[in-house]
């Protein structure tokens, strides 16, 4: 990553799904927060940190429409496209209630949408 990405009030959704939670991350220094709802999560959070080499690596929880508690860790690559938007690339890891892994693709919600 060439450039420094400042992720205070950037809101980011998944690329590959029309209706998909929504994530409004915030920065302070190098620590990441941020919360997310929408479709089929209640509510969930993230707590983390923007490393030196720009990834982002963080835990998360969440609430789903089923109650269950889900909790997890992720690590995010993040690019900007020609349209000076954030693209990331998550790796993520699922501990409960059932462990999985698997990667997903987030893009930067527009400001005015």
């Amino acid at each position: 990553m060439s450039q420094r990405i400042d992720y205070d009030g950037r809101r980011f959704t998944r690329s590959d799904v029309l209706e998909a939670p929504t994530a409004v991350y915030r920065q302070r220094g190098d620590v990441l927060h941020g919360s997310f709802q929408g479709a089929d999560i209640r509510y969930g959070c993230l707590c983390g940190v923007v490393r030196e080499d720009g990834t982002l690596q963080f835990s998360y929880s969440m609430v789903d429409a089923a109650n269950q508690v889900i909790s997890g860790q992720c690590t995010s690559t993040a690019e900007v496209g020609p349209d000076n938007l954030v693209h990331l690339r998550e790796e993520w890891q699922r501990f409960s209630p059932v462990a999985c892994s698997g990667v997903s693709y987030l893009r930067e919600i527009p400001d005015g949408t």
